[in-house]
């Protein structure tokens, strides 16, 4: 083989490593990510999708590359976790995905902090109730799914204001059954301190975009709006002291602007379903 034949070989190779690593850096695919619970309250496996910070984000007609996916997972509960409209986005990709919950899935929501920008929180939670979807403000449902009892407690977004969230909180935790499996669906992450007050089996939480950048190997997340750099919590399973915290890195596929000025990408970060499978404990 000539010189000048392996040199278009090795820049061939070359040219295709850097497609490659360029599709994977900014991957726009959803990708579905699968956590196990396990508790001695779970008599029969029971299968939970949880959606946030979906931004109105266009994934095809009728939202069909977000719901083929939660379809082949087949969920006995859908959860929305907020921001699943925005602020500075048309709202009909966001009713498309209610419209294709409705009558299909038992689906809960509650309200992220785009919904209180947009300044028609209200008219949003008639919208949503409106396509059978229930809204959680800081109660808590008393459900049965497989023979298991199941707490499904949820929060406003922290921009409801401090004390009526916190209200949120206690009134909804004290709702709760001794014997059942209490779950805690909440937008934003921040409030750790509150969360291990309660207690809860599972608590569900968005709002941080997984971080925005992510480097393989090093670091799981490179910026949120509370913690700035390198957040503790950004998006993954985290043990709260015999709660598990689970935050969804989010569908939104949109850039995230620090100070509402400079643009960032989300890297190495694709857009996230989250499926949760409650087990019984071994």
């Amino acid at each position: 083989m000539g010189k000048s034949r392996k040199g278009i070989i090795i820049l061939v190779i070359l040219i295709l490593f850097v497609v490659f690593l360029f599709l994977k850096v900014f991957d726009r695919r959803i990708n579905t990510v699968h956590y196990d619970i396990e508790n001695s309250r779970i008599q029969e496996d029971i299968k939970i999708v949880y959606i946030s910070d979906l931004h109105s984000t266009d994934f095809g007609e009728n939202q069909r590359k977000v719901i083929e996916k939660l379809e082949r997972e087949e969920p006995d509960l859908v959860l929305l976790g907020g921001d699943i409209f925005d602020d500075m986005e048309p709202s009909h990709k966001a009713v498309e995905l209610l419209d294709q919950l409705k009558g299909k899935y038992k689906t809960y929501f509650v309200s992220g902090n785009h919904e209180f920008n947009t300044g028609r929180v209200k008219e949003i939670k008639e919208m949503v109730r409106e396509k059978g979807i229930h809204v959680l403000e800081g109660e808590t449902l008393a459900l049965e799914i497989k023979n298991t009892k199941i707490d499904l407690s949820g929060t406003d977004d922290n921009l409801v204001g401090e004390s009526r969230y916190k209200e949120q909180l206690k009134n909804a935790a004290e709702q709760r059954r001794e014997e059942a499996f209490s779950i805690l669906l909440t937008h934003q992450p921040k409030n750790i301190d509150l969360f291990r007050e309660y207690h809860y089996d599972l608590i569900l939480a968005g709002h941080n975009h997984g971080g925005q950048v992510r480097i393989p190997f090093l670091v799981d997340g490179l910026f949120s709006r509370e913690e700035r750099f390198f957040p503790k919590y950004s998006g993954g399973e985290y043990d709260l002291e015999g709660s598990k915290l689970i935050i969804g890195r989010g569908l939104n596929r949109k850039t995230y602007k620090i100070r509402q000025k400079y643009p960032v990408p989300r890297i190495f970060n694709p857009p996230e379903l989250v499926v949760i499978h409650l087990k019984p404990d071994k």
